[in-house]
């Protein structure tokens, strides 16, 4: 989900398709039938120390 919306807000996700980040994690789940799985609060805290790469 954060990758999407990452992806999304950072406008590499065709947002010339879905109006908000919000509707693009719907059509995931909706039409693709993916199930968004709940984080641990220690992977969200890995996750949040993470660096982005932007080479």
């Amino acid at each position: 989900m954060r990758e999407l919306v990452v992806h999304f807000n950072n406008k590499k996700l065709l947002n010339r398709y879905w109006k908000t980040s919000e509707e693009v994690l719907r059509i995931v789940e909706d039409e693709l039938n993916i199930e968004f799985l709940p984080v641990r609060p220690d992977v969200g805290y890995t996750y949040s120390r993470l660096r982005l790469n932007f080479g």
